[in-house]
């Protein structure tokens, strides 16, 4: 919460400036240049300064940028790791979702990629008061919007998860199972610790995660 003193202290804003720019790729052309120009903004300060914050992104991952511009030709940003529904492609290795979700199945992921995207998802500013589970189920949520469905266990990880108390296997369709999900995703960090220790274990598309 801000203080006294900075609510007393606070600029007068000139505007509001939201752009989609590729991380460690601003430069003063467009779409940042026209956008802050016309605001007489440093272009050269947000460039250097947005390219050293996003540097841990992969190059040419989309980023949502909001500058806040004020009169006095100052600004200040957020930057926000891109959407959802980005990620989830990426990591199902597809370029749209399905044309009829809960009909056709566009793809599968696993739980390990929902859990690095809500890893991921919590750093952004809206979202770091939000627990990993709370942002799993609404990730979740938008894998089933788009037809992609949750690949809970397989093989080796799955014949040894049997043991774990909170993964059923009286399902008929445990391989492809979404109903399951919001119940394992409560443990889901304690079952990637596990996960994690299993020698030779791989998860497809997992290097695509980040970008």
């Amino acid at each position: 919460m801000a203080t006294l003193k900075e609510i007393l202290t606070r600029r007068p804003v000139a505007a509001t400036i939201r752009l989609t720019v590729p991380a460690g790729g601003a430069k003063p052309a467009p779409p940042v240049g026209p956008a802050l120009g016309q605001y007489r903004l440093n272009l050269m300060a947000f460039c250097k300064d947005f390219n050293a914050r996003t540097q841990k992104y992969k190059p040419e991952t989309p980023m949502a940028v909001t500058i806040t511009a004020f009169t006095d030709n100052t600004f200040e940003f957020t930057v926000k790791s891109p959407k959802v529904s980005w990620y989830l492609k990426k990591a199902a290795g597809i370029e749209s979702g399905s044309s009829r979700p809960g009909h056709v199945t566009a793809s599968t992921i696993t739980l390990k990629h929902v859990y690095e995207i809500a890893k991921i998802k919590q750093s952004d500013p809206y979202c770091q008061y939000m627990s990993l589970e709370s942002i799993s189920k609404s990730i979740i949520g938008t894998a089933n919007s788009m037809g992609i469905k949750m690949k809970l266990l397989s093989g080796l990880v799955f014949a040894l998860c049997l043991f774990v108390p909170w993964v059923s296997a009286n399902s008929s369709d445990v391989h492809y199972c979404n109903k399951k999900a919001n119940y394992a995703v409560k443990r889901y960090h304690a079952l990637f610790l596990l996960v994690q220790e299993l020698p030779g274990i791989r998860f497809p598309h997992a290097e695509n995660v980040n970008g």
